[in-house]
């Protein structure tokens, strides 16, 4: 979905609209809807993401990217808790995740709680290497366990295996503890991005 690639360079106003496009011609395709929410959620738009998914999850419970979009947005607007009762609800309708584990230790360090955190991604190493699971979520495993090191050589690994999942790195908030890390600029560089602060919405 091109709207996907202009939310992640940071181009909100046309990602938003291209978003809506596909919307309307396919009003009731689970993955447009979810895509969508994912535009609003890169743009910094949480509250409506989760209306989006909220809406999508109405037609499917058990649609896994809804429910991974739904706990990431609530995790960003200060609802961490809410956010690992999504990935929990996730993995009771798709228990072998790889993704939302990976999600959920992040969630779960954001929610406070350090402990199941290191547990949870240590889960999740159990999947490095795997086609199940990709480096570019294992770093976000690693940022829940409070290594941020280990996250920056998972990017490092995932852009080496050059991880379509990359071009959203700039725009993801959850790696923003990473930003002043010389590790990180230099991937930046090396995958020709910039930082993201583009959340205008105004699609006038």
């Amino acid at each position: 979905m091109y709207g996907l690639l202009l939310a992640a360079i940071g181009r909100a106003p046309e990602a938003l609209r291209a978003a809506r496009r596909a919307h309307e011609l396919d009003p009731l395709c689970l993955v447009v809807a979810s895509s969508m929410a994912w535009v609003h959620y890169l743009a910094g738009d949480h509250h409506t993401a989760i209306e989006q998914c909220g809406m999508t999850l109405e037609m499917e419970q058990g649609f896994l990217p809804a429910r991974r979009v739904m706990a990431a947005a609530l995790q960003q607007s200060g609802h961490p808790v809410e956010a690992t009762m999504e990935l929990e609800k996730a993995l009771s309708y798709t228990p072998d995740d790889p993704v939302a584990l990976a999600w959920l230790a992040n969630a779960r360090a954001a929610a406070g709680n350090q402990k199941a955190a290191s547990a949870t991604a240590a889960q999740v190493r159990a999947y490095s290497g795997s086609r199940q699971l990709s480096a570019y979520h294992l770093a976000l495993a690693e940022l829940g366990a409070g290594d941020p090191d280990a996250a920056l050589t998972a990017l490092e690994r995932a852009t080496d295996d050059r991880d379509p999942s990359l071009a959203n790195v700039a725009a993801e908030p959850r790696f923003e503890t990473l930003h002043g890390e010389p590790r990180f600029a230099q991937l930046l560089s090396r995958l020709n991005l910039n930082l993201n602060t583009n959340t205008n919405l105004n699609t006038n």
